[in-house]
């Protein structure tokens, strides 16, 4: 139970805004919850997303969802802080890659500047002395699950899209030309990471076109219809295609955290705010039966 301390400070904080295990299937814990109905509820939140979940055993997770910001002011940075502190974790997990151990942080603002809710747990984590685990698969085993369901032309344009065009429009790597920009994520991004390119896939000639075919449109940077490639959309093809991706992502988390709850009592995750509402189902059922064992 929460005391009276943690139950006053986040009432403040609301009112200012390993070994390999069988894997999980969906059918073993819940339905999660469909990213369309998740779109919904994280208009309705306004805000990041908190959960707080133990079982009969005593096992608990709390799971942080985050916007991924770097505003040192935001009040998700404050959620960690608060439940970090109450919870003192064994083992915690991040989204997005693995951070080397070596990798240390001298204070929270300058994590939190330099890597967002990542950098922010990975200074508690070394703090505490804990180790931050990455809750994500790799690239590579992101891209191979991913090719088994979709035709790899689909796969290039949304990844492109999602992870190149929407971050160059707004900013990333906007001081060379799109073109040599574009070479460098096909090279150093997704064939590095396995996506299999030839050389006439990598070129940016190759994405306008798959872009004209698919979207029946020449590409053009200020004009193109990011709204198309968002995964909480509906009735768009490519928002399909970025929905798939996420359960992916969710299955594995869960994979995770069942492992770790064999060999630990109290986890701690950060994960973009609309995996903790799509998983929140099925980890409520997974303590169930983490109880029951």
């Amino acid at each position: 139970m929460k005391s009276a301390a943690l139950l006053f400070i986040l009432c403040c904080l609301f009112s200012n805004c390993q070994e390999n295990k069988p894997a999980i299937s969906l059918g073993d814990t819940h339905e999660m919850v469909d990213y369309l109905r998740v779109a919904s509820m994280i208009n309705e939140l306004g805000g990041p997303t908190v959960l707080d979940l133990k079982n009969s055993k005593g096992q608990q997770v709390v799971l942080v969802g985050c916007p991924h910001s770097r505003d040192t002011t935001a009040k998700e940075f404050d959620l960690i802080d608060v439940y970090f502190k109450h919870l003192k974790p064994e083992v915690a997990f991040n989204e997005g890659g693995s951070i080397q151990e070596s990798v240390h942080y001298v204070s929270r603002n300058e994590a939190i500047l330099k890597g967002g809710e990542t950098a922010l747990l990975k200074y508690y984590c070394d703090q505490s002395g804990i180790k931050m685990l990455n809750g994500d698969f790799t690239e590579e085993e992101e891209f191979e699950a991913m090719l088994k369901r979709y035709p790899k032309d689909e796969l290039l344009l949304y990844y492109s899209f999602e992870r190149f065009i929407v971050p160059y429009k707004y900013g990333m790597d906007s001081d060379k030309p799109i073109e040599e920009a574009y070479a460098d994520f096909t090279d150093g991004y997704l064939a590095k990471h396995k996506f299999p390119l030839t050389e006439e896939e990598k070129s940016f000639d190759y994405f306008k076109a798959l872009y004209k075919k698919y979207m029946a449109n020449e590409f053009d940077l200020g004009r193109a219809d990011i709204e198309q490639f968002d995964f909480l959309n509906d009735n768009c093809k490519f928002c399909a295609v970025g929905r798939a991706s996420k359960v992916v992502r969710d299955e594995v988390l869960l994979q995770k955290i069942n492992a770790a709850l064999d060999q630990y009592n109290r986890i701690f995750i950060t994960f973009g705010g609309a995996h903790a509402l799509a998983i929140e189902p099925a980890l409520k059922n997974l303590l169930r039966k983490k109880a029951a064992e």
